[in-house]
């Protein structure tokens, strides 16, 4: 009988260790998110996937080795990092509208009075062609609008805004680096890459422009191609249309890739994570603030994470509300404090002292929102210690 009851005492006591050293969550890294996306794609596009994965990762590898020096005030880095991804796209390119009939068609159209078109060559990072009706919408001549400007890299002509012009290269270079993947068919001028950025006016001609001193830019790059030394098409020129907004109407640079339904969910999805690796900002973190743009209350944070947790995995851990603002308070909030001031030029460092604040700062790096498909793959992914 004493021994049963000690056996009982023995059990009990192994329960109240197990409550109290409850398991750990591990969020997946970037890499392993990356991964599964790509076995999604090969499992329902096996025939155009050959050699996803390892692209995928070379171009992580870039990002992980060269992190922030990539696009940091390096304008001539860049353009190389920008040929060598390029050259090297694997991707399918249909040339079904050749450049010079569009070109002509949009000459003999009516563009809006706050439009204008340029053609881009990223082989020699410049555009080539810069529409003459820049002159009325910004002011400008065509010679003013370079990349050297819109770069910061031409005191001359500030053309840029100082928060957010390394953004604006950071999306651009990121974004060749899924125009050259394997597994997507690129249609020219019908498929289209989507950013906003600001950039400054005081060199307007047009004095209600030029004392404004900002405007939104709005740019949709469609894809055109040109053949390489082999013949071969690759993405290097395209055309941008430009519409211009006031700087009221800016709400975050917010990259986005416009192809069919299939191929936006996944070329948007690849964006994200290769941004986030790029940043630096770990997946539980961006998880985290993914729920905290949709509800006020740290309760309401952990109730919605949790609910994830059970839909894709069977443990019973929850979080609570003070693990999301201890959280929130120790690391988020100086995580995003800390990518803010490397990627934007103020004249004063950011202090993230709220939530709310995290959540807008958050947008600006383009962490929010979080696309579905990689919000599903990290809690897929979540492992227990």
């Amino acid at each position: 009988m004493k021994t049963k009851n000690k056996t009982k005492d023995i059990e009990s006591h192994a329960e109240r260790l197990s409550f109290e050293s409850p398991v750990k969550l591990q969020f997946p890294g970037w890499r392993i998110v990356l991964n599964n996306l790509v076995a999604e794609i090969v499992e329902t596009n096996e025939n155009h996937c050959h050699g996803l994965e390892e692209k995928c990762n070379y171009f992580l590898d870039i990002i992980e080795n060269v992190g922030n020096d990539l696009i940091r005030n390096q304008l001539d880095k860049m353009a190389d990092i920008g040929r060598k991804v390029i050259t090297s796209s694997s991707g399918i390119y249909l040339q079904e509208i050749k450049l010079q009939q569009l070109l002509v068609s949009l000459d003999n159209s009516e563009l809006g009075s706050n439009e204008f078109y340029s053609v881009f060559d990223a082989m020699k990072c410049e555009h080539i062609i810069v529409d003459e009706r820049i002159r009325s919408v910004l002011g400008l001549s065509p010679e003013q609008f370079n990349i050297k400007a819109l770069s910061a890299m031409d005191l001359h002509n500030p053309l840029y805004h100082p928060l957010d012009y390394l953004h604006a290269m950071r999306c651009t270079i990121i974004g060749y680096m899924v125009l050259g993947l394997p597994g997507f068919v690129w249609k020219s001028h019908k498929d289209f890459y989507r950013t906003r950025f600001r950039i400054g006016t005081v060199a307007s001609s047009i004095e209600a422009i030029e004392e404004l001193r900002y405007l939104t830019l709005e740019m949709r790059a469609y894809m055109g191609h040109d053949l390489d030394e082999s013949n071969r098409l690759v993405p290097s020129l395209h055309l941008n249309r430009w519409t211009a907004f006031l700087e009221s109407e800016f709400d975050g640079i917010r990259p986005y890739f416009s192809s069919d339904p299939y191929q936006t969910k996944f070329m948007n999805a690849i964006w994200y994570v290769l941004n986030a690796a790029m940043l630096d900002i770990p997946a539980k973190f961006a998880c985290i603030l993914e729920e905290r743009r949709h509800v006020d209350r740290n309760k309401a944070v952990a109730n919605r994470i949790n609910e994830k947790l059970a839909r894709f995995n069977t443990t019973g851990f929850e979080f609570d509300e003070r693990q999301i603002g201890d959280c929130f308070s120790k690391t988020i909030r100086q995580k995003i404090s800390a990518s803010i001031n490397e990627w934007e030029k103020r004249d004063k460092d950011v202090n993230i002292t709220s939530d709310q604040e995290a959540v807008y700062f958050a947008q600006q790096l383009a962490i929010l929102p979080m696309p579905q498909k990689v919000n599903d793959i990290i809690y897929k992914c979540i492992t227990y210690v």
